[in-house]
């Protein structure tokens, strides 16, 4: 269940993010950090996540993200 609500909470962030800035995160940290990137990091107006680092999952491995190749609008 932790992991599941997490997983809620790191797509509304990535949403959140992407209405903001105009595309999506290059990475999860992108959500807790300003992005290197020139063009994200002036209109960021994060952080989108609570927290000062991304979080693991309940079993404490790293969540997954990539930006799919189907477009700047779409994530796995």
């Amino acid at each position: 269940r932790s992991a599941k609500s997490t997983l809620q909470t790191l797509k509304s962030s990535i949403l959140l993010y992407q209405s903001h800035v105009g595309q999506l995160p290059t990475s999860l940290r992108d959500l807790v950090k300003r992005p290197q990137e020139e063009r994200a990091a002036k209109k960021w107006e994060g952080p989108y996540l609570d927290v000062q680092e991304v979080p693991t999952d309940p079993w404490g491995n790293k969540y997954q993200y990539k930006v799919t190749p189907g477009g700047p609008t779409t994530y796995e």
